[in-house]
């Protein structure tokens, strides 16, 4: 299935320069830049959202920043944790069911680590989930990520049947796959999805991310999980994760 989301909305990837698109674990080079991305600190979101937490969010920024990190845990902890990953990705699924909540619980919340998520876009779907993750408040992001990561099989498979067109924008093209109804629990409007998915900057700041991320890290599939710089090679194990962070504490 997704497969099929990588050929299939692949103009919607695209850059000055060619973006090669690369699948959840499938070896393939991408699109590299020199620049190496800004870290900034946020505050910790819930892992739900929810429509009274969406009304009573403060006003959010006139042009939303998709490149910037938004960082969990201490970040002045000895353990920094850089993860890039897929929406889309069923392994990036698995891994945050399997070992990011443990972690979370042990580590980022005790202060022990920092953790950034980083996008690594592969397809339209995955790009239009990204954007929208990126528009709502800072504080709500984790949990729009982790609604998008552990409901895969909720709004994905509407985008099986919808048919990209050259007058077809990427906003027209969520409508079609019924993301405003996935989303209408958290109170992110219609009118808020397609704002976000008109915003160009919005795009280019996460294609950017991800050429960076390749140009520092080759990164070949998704997860890719960075412990203080260096590549996590380990089994997607809370116990093996763990392990390799005892390394650096």
């Amino acid at each position: 299935m997704i497969k099929h989301l990588y050929s299939h909305f692949a103009r919607y990837l695209l850059l000055p320069v060619a973006l090669l698109v690369i699948g959840c674990n499938e070896n393939a080079p991408a699109e590299q830049a020199e620049a190496t991305p800004p870290q900034t600190e946020a505050s910790t979101a819930s892992q739900t959202p929810t429509a009274a937490s969406t009304e009573q969010a403060a006003e959010e920024a006139e042009t939303p920043d998709a490149y910037s990190d938004i960082v969990l845990g201490n970040p002045d902890a000895p353990i920094k944790v850089i993860e890039y990953a897929s929406l889309t990705c069923s392994h990036c699924a698995d891994f945050h069911e399997k070992v990011f909540h443990d972690f979370k619980k042990n580590y980022l919340d005790t202060g022990r680590a920092s953790f950034v998520l980083r996008h690594f876009v592969l397809n339209g779907p995955d790009l239009a989930a990204s954007m929208i993750a990126r528009c709502v408040d800072d504080k709500r992001y984790y949990a729009f990520v982790n609604l998008f990561l552990s409901r895969q099989s909720s709004w994905i498979p509407p985008w099986q049947n919808v048919e990209p067109g050259d007058d077809k924008s990427l906003a027209d093209l969520a409508a079609e796959a019924k993301m405003g109804d996935f989303l209408r629990p958290t109170g992110v409007s219609d009118t808020k999805i397609r704002a976000c998915l008109d915003t160009g900057k919005l795009r280019d700041d996460l294609l950017r991310v991800r050429a960076e991320g390749n140009a520092e890290y080759t990164i070949t599939g998704t997860p890719t999980i960075i412990i203080n710089g260096e590549k996590y090679e380990g089994s997607h194990t809370y116990e093996a994760f763990e392990q390799a962070l005892k390394r650096y504490e």
